[in-house]
Formats: C-alpha cells, sequence, structure tokens
C-alpha cells in the first residue's frame, strides 16, 4: 500500500483513495463471472480511476447482476476465461454462485 493511501485509509477518507488492489481483482472477477471474458484494458484502467467509495459501489451494483445457481453462466473449469478467475473466483464458479 503506497504511504499516502495508508494515511488517507487510517483517517477514515476513502472519497479521493484509489480503489485497493482486492477491490480490482473482484471487480475483475465480476465481469468474467458475468461476462465469460477478459475485461479489456480500457475497462481495467477505469477501475483503477474508481476511488475505495465507487469500487465499492460498482462492486454492489455488479453482485446484484451475476446470476446464481442454475442460472449461472460464467466461466467453467473447460473454458479459457476460468483460468484467469481468482482462486475465490474459481471456487465460486465451481460451486455455481457468487455469495450474496
Amino acid at each position: 500500500m503506497q504511504a499516502g493511501r495508508s494515511k488517507a485509509l487510517d483517517a477514515g477518507s476513502t472519497s479521493n483513495v484509489e480503489a485497493a488492489d482486492a477491490q480490482l481483482q473482484y471487480l475483475r472477477d465480476l465481469f468474467l463471472h458475468e461476462h465469460s471474458v477478459t475485461p479489456g484494458k480500457a475497462r481495467i484502467d477505469a477501475w483503477r480511476s474508481h476511488s475505495v467509495s465507487s469500487a465499492s459501489v460498482e462492486i454492489s451494483d455488479r453482485l446484484r447482476t451475476v446470476r446464481r445457481g442454475s442460472d449461472y453462466r460464467g466461466p467453467w473449469p473447460t473454458d479459457t476465461a476460468y483460468g484467469e478467475l481468482s482462486q475465490s473466483g474459481r471456487d465460486w464458479a465451481d460451486k455455481a454462485l457468487v455469495p450474496e
């Protein structure tokens, strides 16, 4: 974590702090779960421009749109996109859902 980023988080302000790496990975996984393709560079760059707060909002929005259970349409182990998921993302795909 960058020094300035750490101070802002310690101070409790997240509106101007860049999205955390974990948030970026979560957004990437959610995109893969929703579309079964890797997000493009422009989309990834847009996520990087998010603040912690705005990344949290987008994560919440995406969690509402990802299909779960028998409606799941994300990548399966035989799909290329499956290998691009984080370990947590693969665990969710294996269960055909994303935790609510």
